[in-house]
């Protein structure tokens, strides 16, 4: 076994919870393996690859004799999934993060840990690093392998070797669930220099049967959805919510593709021009117990705001400002009833319940609202328009690990004797528990010569509310 080693800078952000925002260069050691001839990427810790995903094109990697590179490449060319040829036709739709296609070998594998991880559309396979001959073995003989059921989704392949079936849900959609075609053949489409949102058909990312529900409140729900142009059958528009766990890393987002029919099946191809867009998105992330009791512990805790912070926060798109709100006892089910209304009334009652720092919250993208139970980030609407682009995918949140960044500092004096241990909650709980898709709409266009065809999907329906275990 051969092993060149890579020293990645990794730019530690969330020191920013405190009143002056320090920013230090932390340097990780990863090292490319070749293992059966296959080069791999091998990090020491989840937090180290959560790192590299989101900060790749700030990154510098170094290899060990000295020789520098910078880029969004750490294995060598052509040996990550990203570039292989079935990536925009097959793995795209399941890993749809080219960032963290780009660290997947052409394989699917990584190593975290010492564990190898291999993603394919069968699930994601792990084991141990001396368990890889025997996996191979097994593998070679049969790639849809399933081994048998000893947990939620998880499978024993062989000692130590194990699969956990990250599609489930594609699987149930396509199998399982009758009734309800993904597919609605061509209305909808229309003329004109830029999409029109309400000819789009809606679609709904919550699934309406028995079954279906049951599965989405196991363990989220990805949907697909498609729409057909008027004027071929040989080009189509998908877009979907997706929820995808690969053990190693877990990931909420939103995509839309255009796709061409060949001869044999369907693959991806550029439209002239991508629309993907999103609506009243909430995420909502639990305060775990040991968390709770310090909100528990601050008496007295009245209604307060601060002023707009340019800050990170899972969901957006770069820096964006942000208004923090402290509501020890938020009213989620009036705010369910407000969001069918739209995001800027929303955003005018959410202004409504606090008199202080009232003049900055046109300026405001996002709103962060802490109460004794949980963390809601509610976003402002936004879109994104890309030319001659076959998909486009935003990831709302991803997890090991992200971490929401505040100034508390910030607040009213009345809140000075609480601001560490609000900085510790906030800090604490976004960096254990794993945020929820609680409600949103999103939508997918794009135009083929004159025609704009797309749809609008939607997850709400007391979302919020229901995810905060409230109803």
């Amino acid at each position: 076994m051969k092993a060149n080693y890579f020293i990645i800078p990794i730019i530690t952000l969330f020191i920013g919870l405190f009143s002056c925002s320090e920013v230090s260069d932390v340097y990780e050691e990863v090292k490319i393996e070749e293992m059966n001839e296959d080069a791999i990427l091998s990090f020491s810790t989840k937090d180290e690859l959560n790192a590299s995903i989101n900060q790749r094109k700030s990154q510098e990697i170094r290899t060990k004799s000295g020789i520098a590179s910078s880029g969004e490449q750490s294995l060598p060319a052509g040996e990550s999934m990203y570039e292989q040829k079935n990536y925009p036709e097959v793995m795209h739709e399941y890993v749809p993060n080219p960032e963290f296609a780009k660290l997947l070998n052409k394989k699917g594998e990584i190593i975290v840990d010492n564990i190898v991880y291999r993603i394919t559309t069968n699930g994601t396979y792990y084991y141990n690093e001396n368990k890889k001959k025997g996996f191979e073995a097994i593998y070679e003989k049969d790639s849809l392998v399933k081994g048998e059921l000893i947990g939620d989704k998880l499978y024993i392949v062989a000692d130590g070797i194990y699969r956990y079936d990250t599609f489930f849900d594609k699987k149930v959609e396509n199998e399982y669930i009758e009734g309800e075609s993904p597919m609605t053949l061509k209305s909808g489409s229309h003329t004109g220099l830029d999409p029109i949102l309400d000819k789009l058909d809606w679609f709904t990312a919550d699934r309406t049967t028995w079954l279906g529900k049951i599965v989405q409140n196991l363990f989220g729900s990805t949907r697909e959805f498609g729409k057909y142009y008027p004027h071929t059958d040989k080009r189509r528009v998908k877009g979907s919510f997706y929820f995808y766990d690969y053990v190693v890393y877990t990931e909420i987002g939103a995509q839309g593709w255009t796709d061409k029919k060949n001869w044999i099946g369907w693959s991806k191809t550029p439209s002239d021009d991508l629309r993907v867009g999103w609506r009243n998105v909430i995420l909502v992330t639990k305060i775990p117990d040991k968390f709770k009791e310090d909100m528990d512990e601050m008496q007295n805790l009245s209604n307060s705001v601060s002023p707009v912070q340019y800050m990170d926060i899972p969901g957006a798109l770069y820096k964006i400002n942000v208004k923090t709100m402290v509501m020890p006892n938020f009213d989620a089910s009036t705010f369910d009833k407000i969001l069918n209304q739209g995001s800027k009334i929303a955003f005018d009652w959410l202004k409504s319940l606090v008199p202080q720092n009232q003049t900055d919250w046109d300026k405001a993208e996002a709103a962060l609202v802490v109460n004794r139970t949980h963390i809601i980030t509610f976003f402002r609407d936004q879109d994104v328009q890309k030319i001659n682009t076959e998909s486009y995918t935003h990831v709302f949140a991803s997890q090991a690990k992200f971490m929401i960044t505040v100034n508390l500092a910030s607040f009213p004096q009345t809140f000075s004797d609480y601001t560490s241990t609000l900085v510790k909650v906030v800090q604490g709980s976004t960096q254990m528990a794993y945020p929820t898709l609680a409600n949103g709409d999103m939508y997918v266009a794009a135009k083929f010569g004159e025609y704009w065809q797309g749809m609008r999907i939607k997850k709400r329906e007391a979302e919020v509310v229901r995810t905060m275990g409230l109803n």
